[in-house]
């Protein structure tokens, strides 16, 4: 009973916010963010929302901390659309358990802090005031988050994320505070154990508000809710994963459907592969790879290719202590 009246509050809590949301005009900043975090993910289409295995990715999904271990650290470096474009996009994260415990899982409270950036480099710049005159400059677009997750019951967790946006351009400075809610729990369909997840990123959009700029302008920030479920396969051999990505309000362009799957094939690696799609039907396939030591270090590569502009490489690594 108490785990219906959790899950109920919530489903009213939720509808309640999009029946009073309205859209405001200059929404869609902040666009760097939903690229993605993590290779692994990544490789599966982005279909994560429902994924505990592995080191969680709070991104995605901050009840998943859950299940971290003590401590983890994750990176990932990438050159959007390739090297000529000047773009640069990293994040790290750093994780770990607040419950005492000898676990591999954390089974408790936990915490982690993120960071994620993407730098534009070499903007043409020309002075309008000496038209012979010209240089270049670098614009950034960073965001960091503490999330962190609770246990609420038997096999079910919720989590929250509090978010900082920083935008950069020239004199302009871009600044915002958002939030995102998670909830995370396990269902038996006969004797088969699935993984559902609910994440809501941005709820109510997140406003963003430019000092330094002509008109000041604000932005919004698209309110995504991410809805999937995921579950594993002879014996952990393969992880299947799916989701669906509502931007509430916003064009079918931006709403997605993913799914991804992961193939564990040697007890050390990994093959990884997925689909993503928008509502209005244009999609494409995903794939990586990864491998895995001692349970401890893995580096995992992710194939993204792009829809408008070129393909992209993501690379990252997780150590765990």
């Amino acid at each position: 009973m108490r785990r219906l009246l959790f899950l109920g509050g919530l489903l009213l809590i939720v509808g309640s916010c999009i029946a009073w949301g309205q859209v405001p005009d200059g929404v869609g900043a902040a666009s760097f963010a939903r690229i993605g975090v993590d290779a692994r993910p990544l490789a599966m289409a982005g279909a994560f929302v429902a994924v505990a295995t592995g080191d969680p990715i709070p991104f995605y999904n901050p009840a998943t901390l859950t299940h971290s271990p003590q401590i983890a650290v994750e990176g990932l470096y990438s050159q959007p659309y390739g090297q000529d474009l000047g773009i640069t996009y990293q994040t790290l994260t750093a994780l770990g358990c607040l419950t005492a415990t000898q676990s591999e899982s954390c089974g408790g409270i936990g915490i982690a802090v993120s960071m994620v950036r993407l730098d534009v480099a070499g903007i043409p710049l020309w002075d309008e005031d000496d038209p012979g005159s010209s240089g270049t400059f670098t614009a950034t677009d960073a965001l960091y988050f503490v999330s962190l997750g609770f246990p609420v019951a038997d096999d079910w967790s919720v989590g929250v994320t509090a978010k900082l946006y920083r935008q950069n351009i020239l004199q302009g400075l871009g600044s915002g505070f958002g939030f995102d809610v998670g909830v995370l729990g396990t269902v038996l369909i006969g004797d088969f154990p699935v993984l559902l997840g609910w994440t809501a990123a941005d709820m109510g959009e997140t406003n963003i508000r430019w000092t330094g700029t002509q008109g000041e302008p604000d932005n919004y920030v698209s309110w995504i809710n991410r809805f999937g479920a995921s579950t594993e396969f002879l014996d952990g051999l393969v992880l299947a994963a799916c989701e669906v990505d509502w931007a509430v309000g916003r064009p079918a362009r931006e709403s997605e459907a993913r799914v991804g799957a992961e193939i564990n094939a040697f007890d050390i690696a990994y093959v990884r592969a997925g689909w993503v799609t928008d509502f209005e039907g244009t999609g494409v396939f995903r794939g990586g790879l990864g491998i895995e030591v001692l349970g401890r270090f893995a580096i995992d590569y992710a194939y993204v290719p792009g829809k408008n502009l070129g393909t992209t490489h993501f690379l990252s690594m997780h150590v765990r202590f």
